[in-house]
């Protein structure tokens, strides 16, 4: 298994997320850090199993597909802006019984969804206030 490491830095977020699986329902989940390449998500462990392409049965997106995520951005002079991108997944880690914590890492965005994730990140950068994790 190839080893994955951060380019960019990761900020701590709080931003409500929509994966849009290829067949189902929106599934709702908690974005809790992000950076310009990727985020991290909280999420159930049905949730985590159907990410990670077990239980096809049930809409589980198959082993090597991309997860489609819709991720809602706010920040001064550019509010209320919801992009979508495909995400591979990099790893799925149990944090409590019923608490998983997901690790996507973005791939192909629709639309200019690419250059408004640059300015999200780039206005994150510029404000020290953000909690911020570092290149680990």
């Amino acid at each position: 298994m190839p080893l994955y490491s951060r380019e960019y830095p990761r900020f701590a977020t709080d931003l409500p997320i929509e994966i849009v699986p290829p067949a189902g329902d929106v599934i709702h989940v908690h974005g809790v850090n992000i950076s310009r390449a990727g985020l991290q998500i909280i999420c159930d462990g049905s949730t985590a199993s159907l990410m990670a392409g077990e239980h096809p049965e049930r809409g589980g997106i198959p082993q090597g597909a991309h997860n489609r995520l819709r991720i809602p951005l706010a920040w001064p002079g550019r509010g209320g802006l919801v992009i979508e991108v495909d995400c591979q997944l990099i790893f799925v880690r149990r944090e409590s019984a019923s608490r998983f914590t997901v690790g996507l890492n973005f791939k192909q965005f629709v639309g200019d969804g690419e250059a408004v994730m640059e300015d999200y990140a780039s206005w994150l950068i510029s404000r020290p206030e953000h909690p911020q994790f570092g290149l680990g």
